[in-house]
């Protein structure tokens, strides 16, 4: 699986490499998959990890962030009608049926659900973040190591909307400069995948003299690196926040750590943070779909059965 990863990669190189790469394909071939096959297959090392893989364990640590939030709501739920059970009177306002303490409990568990469905719309923002970011990895192939152009691009061409990304981010990192590789919670993260990239890319240097092709891919995985390096900062503190967040009646009261991180982190994540990231959540995320759906459907409800505030049975 690895070596198919790779083999695209390799002839790639071998045509933008000229004549020279051309006699050296298939050692550069070679190449390409004994520096994959020196990593195990999900491990991170000092070089990264192959991308594809770290794509893979994104999806998987999704996965289990889902599964996780399935069984918190489920527990919810379940809370909830263990105290609506108490209510036996039919026509009863659930109000004149339970106690304070209950009438606390059950609003608790309901804030408690628009806490889990926020969690999971940043998750599944987060994923869909890296799969953006990855799709742009590959607008930066034909750009850098083709020369294929936006405006050759039908209207209706989906890469446009990537194009649009990286324009973005060398607009927002003119010049970039080697970053060491970060580690995360994630066992071979995109910033892994994306520094294994920038490594092999790097040994081509290396090894084959000055491309200018090549250096030009090197600086976009440098800021697609950048990118995840925010989005990722964007995903651990909402999570944080929203764990913080305490409410008065039902009015959420939430810290708000993003907007000092953004102050503190430079140009370059400025402008990200305020052109590329209201772009890219142009494209919503599975999460976004149904907090939409959940919020319309609670909106209905509310237009249906109107609630009335009746006095708590003591």
């Amino acid at each position: 699986m690895i070596g198919r990863v790779f083999l695209g990669l390799a002839i790639t190189i071998a045509i933008s490499s000229g004549s020279a790469a051309q006699n050296n394909k298939t050692s550069a071939m070679d190449e390409v998959l004994n520096f994959a096959e020196r990593l195990p297959a999900a491990s991170q090392t000092a070089e990264g990890c192959p991308l594809s893989i770290s794509i893979s364990q994104v999806d998987e640590f999704v996965e289990k962030r889902m599964a996780d939030h399935a069984s918190q709501t489920i527990l919810v739920f379940d809370g909830m009608r263990s105290i609506g059970e108490k209510a036996k009177k039919p026509g009863v306002a659930l109000g004149e049926q339970l106690s304070r303490d209950d009438i606390k409990k059950f609003n608790d568990l309901r804030r408690r659900l628009v806490s889990i469905s926020s969690e999971k719309r940043m998750v599944s923002n987060y994923q869909r973040d890296v799969e953006v970011i990855v799709e742009t990895y590959k607008v930066a192939k034909l750009a850098d190591l083709y020369d294929v152009k936006k405006e050759a691009l039908a209207a209706s061409d989906p890469r446009n909307f990537y194009f649009t990304i990286l324009e973005g981010l060398r607009i927002a990192e003119p010049r970039t400069s080697r970053k060491p590789l970060k580690r995360s919670d994630i066992n071979c993260d995109p910033e892994a995948g994306l520094y294994f990239e920038e490594e092999f890319n790097q040994q081509q240097l290396a090894k084959y003299g000055a491309n200018q092709r090549i250096v030009n891919l090197i600086f976009d995985i440098e800021r697609l690196r950048t990118l995840h390096e925010l989005c990722r900062n964007l995903f651990d503190r909402g999570i944080a926040d929203v764990r913080a967040t305490t409410w008065s009646g039902d009015t959420p009261i939430s810290p708000s750590s993003i907007q000092p991180y953004i102050a503190t982190a430079g140009a370059t994540i400025q402008s990200l943070y305020k052109f590329v990231i209201p772009y890219i959540d142009q494209h919503p995320s599975e999460g976004a779909f149904e907090q939409a759906f959940q919020l319309q459907t609670k909106q209905q409800a509310e237009k249906d059965y109107p609630e009335k505030d009746y006095p708590a049975k003591k």
